[in-house]
């Protein structure tokens, strides 16, 4: 998306699947880090379900960045659902 950022879309699917391909995608980043020889290499995820509600992606992107900065502040290297 910008800088060391980029988005994920899941036509379709459900928070809870988002979930686990999330904490999959984080950890599957982690490894190849420390595979590359990055001692501390990490990956914060935020994520965001689409709802009824939601006037535009633009709110949807709003709550995924900003469960991503909560997922950063709270000791980085996990996922984060928008709302938990």
């Amino acid at each position: 998306w910008g800088g060391d950022e980029f988005v994920v879309l899941l036509d379709a699917a459900e928070i809870a699947t988002g979930r686990v391909i999330g904490e999959r995608l984080r950890q599957s980043i982690v490894d190849g880090l420390g595979a590359a020889g990055f001692v501390d290499g990490s990956c914060s995820v935020g994520l965001a379900a689409a709802g009824a509600g939601d006037a535009s992606f633009s709110e949807v992107l709003a709550r995924a960045d900003a469960a991503l900065y909560s997922a950063k502040e709270n000791g980085k290297n996990r996922a984060v659902v928008a709302g938990d």
